[in-house]
């Protein structure tokens, strides 16, 4: 089959739908079908050019033959701009538009640079109308590329009678979901001939009609040589360093943390707009036994020696499993708490009357069969003095990365395309 998946940023850049669509791709190819992703080019990032190594776990492949069948990834540039950036050839992205003078930037500038951008993007798009006439399937990853390409989808339902898909991953960071971005969810729901959404969280917030729950897969890890005991006396964080991911309210534990087990250390994997902010509060001595490790290219070599993983995201999550890993996850909000609750396999345990009384929080209900969900930094100290005395979450963790490996995310993909 020619398979033809189109997503608004991919490898090198890292992050859930990328590594899904990455992940997915290298297990379809393996069935001989031809795979061809469409993705907008990043400013300031290199041109994929021959395979290459990002992580242990994530496979880059601008062109990637398997017998008969290949994955080829096909940018959609524009080079409007791009000098006044410094970078090569590629889109405009308006947070950095005109970087060299921000104070140039008016409000109509940037309405210009965005239709002069689209315009671009479209035309790129049109060049590819023979690979889209001979797609068998044609899936958007998410629905803002599906709303950005909006004329295109009723091309392809219209003139080329094609199938469209959709799969709705994650959602924006902002609570309440606006208005506006559920009203656009619930147009690409319409327009597309089926959907999976990652997470039951979707349906509930957005009114999708799911026609597959996914939660996304793991590769299966080499655990041999992996330690988890309670001699490991790391921590480690993975994910975006953005309100969002719960960051603050797990810096705000650590404090906690740390004066009750002063020989731990927590190590910080990921980048994002807080960055400055938690290097500045390392520097002033507001946080101890930190290490901010930024964006790592192996997160594998972090989570083989942790001892708890805190993590808020199905893909880091499922990873932190895979090892076997004990993962506290946070929500700040009644979203993102069903965004953790929902996940299946799940048993609700209030915490013991007597267990560390004085951060116990009665009638609050964050714990789970296979993982710690805690809503406060007392929540979180909490889950971790459970963590490090348990034996049963882990497995059940590890055993539920086993059974959502990325061979089972592409049968849900098959069952969607009736395949």
């Amino acid at each position: 089959m020619n398979i033809v998946f189109i997503t608004k940023d991919y490898l090198p850049k890292i992050g859930g739908v990328e590594i899904h669509v990455s992940m997915l791709a290298a297990e379809l190819v393996k069935d001989k079908h031809n795979i061809n992703i469409i993705t907008l080019a990043n400013p300031g990032e290199r041109e994929l050019s021959g395979a290459e190594d990002i992580s242990s776990s994530v496979p880059c492949h601008p062109e990637l033959v398997s017998g008969s069948a290949s994955i080829k990834v096909l940018q959609l540039s524009s080079n409007f701009f791009s000098d006044c950036n410094a970078v090569k050839p590629g889109p405009v992205d308006l947070s950095r538009t005109h970087s060299c003078h921000p104070e140039l930037v008016s409000e109509s500038a940037s309405k210009l640079v965005n239709v002069v951008r689209r315009m671009s993007h479209y035309t790129g798009l049109l060049t590819k109308m023979t690979l889209f006439s001979k797609a068998d399937v044609i899936h958007f990853h998410d629905f803002n590329i599906m709303y950005y390409f909006l004329p295109f989808v009723y091309i392809f339902k219209t003139m080329l009678k094609k199938r469209i898909y959709i799969t709705f991953h994650g959602w924006e960071g902002i609570f309440p979901p606006q208005p506006d971005i559920i009203k656009k969810r619930a147009l690409c729901e319409s327009l597309a001939d089926g959907n999976i959404c990652i997470g039951d969280f979707i349906p509930k917030w957005y009114g999708t009609r799911a026609d597959i729950i996914s939660y996304g897969g793991v590769e299966k890890k080499d655990v041999s040589d992996v330690s988890n005991n309670s001699s490991n006396k790391n921590i480690v964080f993975v994910g975006r360093l953005s309100a969002d991911t719960g960051i603050v309210q797990y810096l705000e534990a650590w404090k906690k943390i740390q004066k009750k087990y002063p020989d731990l250390n927590l190590i910080i994997c990921g980048d994002g707009p807080l960055m400055g902010n938690i290097s500045n509060e390392i520097n002033d001595g507001k946080l101890f036994n930190v290490t901010l490790a930024g964006m790592v290219r192996n997160i594998d070599d972090y989570l083989r020696t942790a001892e708890v993983v805190f993590t808020s995201g199905y893909l880091s999550m499922l990873t932190a499993f895979a090892y076997g890993k004990k993962v506290i996850s946070v929500y700040d909000n009644d979203l993102k708490k069903d965004y953790l609750e929902m996940m299946p396999d799940s048993i609700d345990i209030k915490p013991r009357r007597g267990d560390i009384s004085k951060y116990q929080i009665p009638n609050t209900k964050y714990q789970r069969d296979m993982f710690w969900i805690a809503g406060s930094a007392e929540e979180i100290l909490y889950a971790y003095d459970a963590a490090v005395n348990d034996k049963d979450k882990a497995a059940k963790a590890y055993k539920f990365a086993l059974d959502n490996d990325w061979a089972k995310v592409k049968e849900e993909y098959y069952k969607l395309w009736k395949i």
